[in-house]
């Protein structure tokens, strides 16, 4: 991207690690959003490869995380922005699975908080969104549910 000044964009997340009982692809949903944004984010930051150049790459923390936790994952998600803009990373939250949040999902407060932040921060916040069909033989199956997502989540902000 350097070089050829063709824009890219590079997402770095961590799967596991070799012996390691944490959960990298999720909060612990126990402690209060703050506390284990907190923990979380230090772990992944701890974890970035020094060879990657922050202000190229995108850190996800996060993937495939509880459906049902919404609030409490956008209060999460406030927190974790702050930290990884605070330490000049870029982020992108949540990794929701295909079909995944609910369209109500997006517009709990804490939600509305942080697509606002997003929103006015676009170079260093995002959404990581999967869409993705189940069903090989049909890409558009149950079309805007899995695919198609980021059109509402368009709508929702757009208003």
């Amino acid at each position: 991207m350097k070089q050829s000044g063709v824009p890219h964009v590079l997402v770095y997340r961590k799967a596991s690690q070799g012996g390691s009982n944490y959960d990298w692809n999720v909060p612990n949903y126990s402690l209060p959003p703050g506390q284990a944004a907190e923990i979380h984010w230090q772990m992944h930051r701890d974890a970035f490869p020094p060879e990657l150049d922050r202000d190229l790459v995108w850190l996800e923390t996060i993937n495939e995380v509880d459906k049902n936790q919404a609030e409490w994952l956008g209060q999460f998600a406030l927190k974790t922005a702050e930290l990884a803009m605070n330490e000049g990373f870029r982020w992108a939250a949540f990794g929701w699975a295909s079909g995944e949040p609910e369209p109500t999902d997006w517009q709990t407060p804490s939600m509305i908080a942080f697509l606002r932040l997003a929103g006015n921060n676009p170079d260093r916040l995002a959404i990581a969104l999967h869409e993705y069909s189940y069903l090989v033989e049909d890409i558009g199956h149950e079309y805007p549910y899995k695919i198609g997502r980021f059109q509402t989540l368009f709508q929702i902000v757009d208003t």
